[in-house]
């Protein structure tokens, strides 16, 4: 096929691979290749992206390659977030991957991370009227944008993250109650920076809250068009965070719509949007399948 483009998402608990073809700002995707790697694994105590990991991620790039390959891409806009830009190693990492698949990464800082962010989100929902949040909860970071009137009023890029909280606060299987507690506690702290408004609208991105809502809907598969502008409310993510809380490592990993290799994190990923809801006393938030790679495809 002609005019296809690539965007390519390298997280610090995933990695995502879009292709798709691009006609006047109208996007059709033609494949899609999700790999949890944990990038960012132990990355939170050493300040160095491991060795295993550098191999899960040379790994996925070698099915990356052979994706564009067989499409014969050359317009691909590779970026990596908190994972590579946090790390000591993170720009030999980058140059490693361009090395061994010609294939450039660009290491963006969190406010550029959520300014991309946004550009999909205007493209997917009405922002026009009143205040809105969007936020995205990824392994490393969580970025926070605020909009009025479909206008970007502040942004911000916080280091609370589905992998590094968990590394950091969980020790036991099943999590204990303190250890909950002191979670909560620090993502509240971190919170603090964050403007005091009233909003109107809220939308969460990334694999955390499009996980929530594949449990919530009990899918025995992922289904991008069930979850894409769904809602959760709160009383439903804080039953499914109860759920998680007393549950070991392995029931969560045979919970009906959730992926076994975010059952380690998840628990983590959901009392930061938790926290936000209650920050911002939401009933409810839409959920949206489309960040940062689609914001990479609307830019390209």
């Amino acid at each position: 096929m002609d005019n296809l483009i690539a965007a390519i998402d390298v997280g610090t608990n995933s990695i995502i691979t879009i292709i798709a073809k691009k006609q006047q700002n109208r996007i059709q995707v033609i494949e899609e290749d999700y790999q949890i790697i944990r990038l960012g694994e132990g990355l939170s105590s050493t300040g160095s992206i491991s060795p295993n990991a550098i191999q899960r991620c040379i790994k996925a790039f070698e099915n990356i390659k052979s994706l564009l390959n067989q499409y014969k891409i050359s317009n691909i806009n590779c970026v990596a977030t908190s994972a590579i830009r946090d790390a000591v190693n993170g720009i030999e990492v980058k140059n490693l991957i361009h090395k061994k698949f010609n294939i450039q990464i660009d290491v963006i800082t969190g406010i550029e991370e959520a300014k991309i962010i946004s550009n999909s989100t205007k493209h997917e929902f009405n922002l026009e009227l009143g205040n809105s949040l969007i936020f995205d909860i990824g392994g490393g970071s969580t970025e926070l944008i605020f909009f009025e009137n479909n206008c970007i009023q502040f942004c911000e890029s916080i280091k609370i993250g589905a992998v590094r909280c968990t590394e950091r606060f969980f020790k036991s299987d099943p999590v204990k109650n303190e250890e909950v507690d002191k979670l909560e506690e620090f993502i509240k702290k971190e919170l603090k920076i964050l403007p005091s408004e009233k909003i109107d609208f809220a939308i969460g991105i990334a694999g955390t809250v499009t996980t929530l809502a594949s449990v919530n809907l009990r899918l025995e598969e992922y289904k991008c068009e069930l979850i894409h502008k769904s809602e959760l409310t709160f009383s439903e993510i804080n039953r499914i965070k109860n759920q998680f809380k007393i549950s070991t490592l392995s029931q969560r990993k045979n919970i009906k719509g959730l992926d076994k290799k975010r059952a380690e994190v998840i628990l983590a990923g959901t009392i930061i949007c938790e926290q936000i809801m209650k920050k911002y006393n939401l009933e409810k938030i839409k959920v949206s399948d489309r960040g940062l790679r689609w914001g990479l495809l609307y830019e390209n």
